[in-house]
C-alpha cells in the first residue's frame, strides 16, 4: 500500500509539473511568448521581467510567416503594431499607439519572411505620469485585429 501511495504521489507531482510548464507564467520568469494564427507566428520577447520605475520598457514583437503563401496585412495608417501594459485590476496603464498617422500602409510577408517591431517606452501613463509599482500584463499585437495578443507578465518595482 505504501508503494502505491508513493507512486501516486510521484504521478501527481509529475502531472502538476507538466501543467505548470505549459500554462501561463505566474512567477514573472518567462521572457518570451508566442501565438500562432493562420500560418503566422507572433512572438513577444523582453530582456527581463522585473523592471525599476526609472528603467525603459524594451522588447521585440516579431511577425513570422510560417505558411507556404504570401501574407498581406493592410492598415489604414502608418502604425502597424501596438502594445499595452495592464495592471492587476484590468486598467490600461500604457497604451501604444496613442494616435495614428493618417496614411495607409501594408505589411507583406513572403513564406519564411519576418518583420520585427521594437518596443521602447518609459513607464509613464497617458498623461506622462509615472505608473504605479506592481504586476502587469504586457501584450503586443498587430493593429486592426490582425493578430492575437501575445502576453507576458512583468513587475515594476
Amino acid at each position: 500500500m505504501k508503494t502505491f501511495g508513493f507512486l501516486a504521489l510521484i504521478f501527481f507531482a509529475m502531472l502538476a509539473g507538466c501543467e505548470s510548464s505549459n500554462g501561463p507564467s505566474t512567477d514573472n520568469s518567462q521572457t518570451s511568448a508566442s501565438a500562432e494564427d493562420n500560418g503566422v507566428l507572433f512572438t513577444l520577447t523582453i530582456p527581463e521581467t522585473i523592471f525599476e520605475l526609472d528603467d525603459t520598457l524594451t522588447g521585440v514583437f516579431k511577425v513570422i510567416n510560417e505558411s507556404d503563401s504570401e501574407k498581406v496585412f493592410l492598415f489604414p495608417n502608418l502604425q502597424q503594431n501596438g502594445f499595452q501594459l495592464i495592471d492587476i485590476n484590468g486598467r490600461i496603464s500604457i497604451d501604444f499607439p496613442l494616435g495614428f498617422l493618417p496614411a495607409e500602409s501594408t505589411l507583406r510577408l513572403e513564406p519564411g519572411e519576418r518583420k520585427e517591431y521594437s518596443i521602447i517606452s518609459p513607464f509613464r501613463n497617458f498623461d506622462g505620469e509615472i505608473i504605479e509599482r506592481g504586476k502587469y500584463k504586457m501584450s503586443a499585437f498587430l493593429l486592426e485585429d490582425y493578430s492575437p495578443e501575445v502576453v507576458l507578465n512583468i513587475e515594476v518595482r
